[in-house]
């Protein structure tokens, strides 16, 4: 339910934000970035910069509860990659909507959280 839940928050989100960035990825393509040691650092950016956004959207900040510490990339890229193997029925969507989902697995807030 949670998963769910997840996809129909990003979904609102990137409703809401009007429109896919000039460089939008799919999840099979980020994932396919993210292996490589060639782009790994342009993996690392897109990461930064979709979590960063994912603080910003009200949405997000009542579906996602990391830990007061903050999460460094290198985790958010693992919960990502595993993620993404998990589900690979979701690879099709935007690499920004399945990082947002993965970590609202990895970090859900509470149920009473308003």
């Amino acid at each position: 339910m949670r998963l769910a839940g997840a996809l129909a928050v990003s979904l609102a989100a990137a409703a809401a934000l009007g429109g896919p960035p000039a460089q939008a990825y799919d999840a099979r393509s980020l994932l396919a970035l993210c292996r490589s040691a060639v782009f790994a650092q342009e993996c690392l950016g897109y990461l930064e910069g979709v979590t960063d956004m994912l603080h910003l959207a009200p949405s997000f900040a009542r579906a996602i509860c990391p830990p007061r510490q903050g999460l460094p990339l290198r985790e958010i890229i693992d919960l990502f990659e595993r993620f993404a193997e998990r589900y690979p029925q979701l690879l099709s969507l935007a690499g920004s909507e399945v990082i947002g989902m993965s970590l609202a697995q990895a970090h859900p807030c509470p149920e009473d959280r308003p």
